[in-house]
C-alpha cells in the first residue's frame, strides 16, 4: 500500500520529491520492505496515511531528531481529489501529536519554493521559512526551502 501510494504521490507531484518516479518505480518488493521497516522499527520514527472510504488518499513520514526537539516531517502528499478537505491537515496535526509525546518544541519540513499551494497550507499550520535552501535533486533547476514551526 505504500509503495503504490508514494508511486502516485511522485506521478503526481514529481517536484515536491527528492526521489523521482523513475528511481523509485524499479525498486524491487524488498528494497520497500526495507524502507518501511527502517522507519517504522525506528524508535522515534512513523508512517501516517489519510483514508476516504478505503482507498489511501495521503501519506507523511515524520522522524523525531536524537535530541528530542524536532519533529522532521517528508514525504507529505494528499491525493488532488481530496485537497482542501482537511487531509493534509489531519496528518499534520496527527504527527505533531505523537511527536508531542517526545518532547518536541518545533516541527520542520522542506518544500519546493514555487509550489505556491503547499507553501500557502504550511503557513496556515504555522511554519515559517527559514534561510535554509538546497537543490530538489542534482540536476535540478528548483530549490528547496526548509520550513519550521514551534509548537
Amino acid at each position: 500500500m505504500w509503495r503504490d501510494l508514494r508511486l502516485r504521490a511522485l506521478a503526481d507531484a514529481p517536484d515536491a520529491f527528492r526521489p523521482t518516479l523513475k528511481d523509485e518505480s524499479n525498486q524491487p518488493d524488498q528494497w520497500w520492505d526495507e524502507l518501511i521497516r527502517a522507519t517504522v522499527e525506528h524508535p522515534r520514527g512513523g508512517l501516517w496515511v489519510a483514508w476516504a472510504d478505503e482507498d489511501a488518499v495521503g501519506m507523511l513520514f515524520g522522524r523525531v531528531d536524537d535530541e528530542h526537539t524536532v519533529l522532521e516531517i517528508g514525504a507529505m502528499w494528499v491525493a488532488a481529489n481530496v485537497r482542501r478537505h482537511g487531509v493534509g491537515t489531519g496528518l499534520i496535526e496527527a504527527a505533531i501529536d505523537w511527536a508531542r509525546g517526545f518532547g518536541v518544541s518545533e516541527a520542520s519540513l522542506w518544500a519546493t519554493e514555487h509550489n505556491a499551494e503547499a507553501a500557502a497550507f504550511y503557513r496556515r499550520h504555522g511554519f515559517q521559512s527559514t534561510e535554509e535552501t538546497d537543490g530538489l535533486r542534482p540536476g535540478s533547476h528548483l530549490t528547496v526551502r526548509k520550513l519550521k514551526t514551534v509548537l
